[in-house]
């Protein structure tokens, strides 16, 4: 296993750590690697979110991988579930999506959408 480093967010009232592996810090580009302390702290603001909290702890079984597309802040990530932790298993710019998940979701301002069987993204 992979070192990781981490900080914690509040789900739906429960204290999840969010976990970046060591990995997803080596090999992001250079563009955003500047921007990492940023991504992070979006990360958590936006997984702190209600809707957002609620897919990820009902929705999203652990073991699953989703990619979460932040459009409004121009990235991209790759996220494994686990018990008590939200790793982060790849960031990118919104130029490239991550490898494929088992789901793909779209942070759009407030409202959070799903793509369901690669069509278009409905309302999660």
């Amino acid at each position: 296993m992979s070192k990781s480093t981490g900080t914690f967010v509040r789900m739906l009232g429960e204290k999840m750590e969010v976990l970046l592996e060591a990995r997803c810090v080596t090999h992001c580009s250079p563009e955003v690697a500047g921007r990492l302390p940023q991504i992070t702290h979006q990360l958590c603001r936006a997984l702190a979110r209600r809707n957002v909290a609620r897919f990820f702890i009902h929705d999203v079984r652990i073991g699953e991988t989703v990619a979460l597309v932040d459009r409004k802040n121009g990235y991209s990530c790759r996220i494994k579930m686990e018990a008590h932790a939200v790793r982060v298993l790849e960031i990118h710019e919104n130029i490239t999506r991550p490898e494929v998940s088992a789901n793909i979701v779209y942070l759009v301002n407030t409202g959070l959408m799903r793509v369901v069987s690669g069509r278009k993204a409905v309302a999660a």
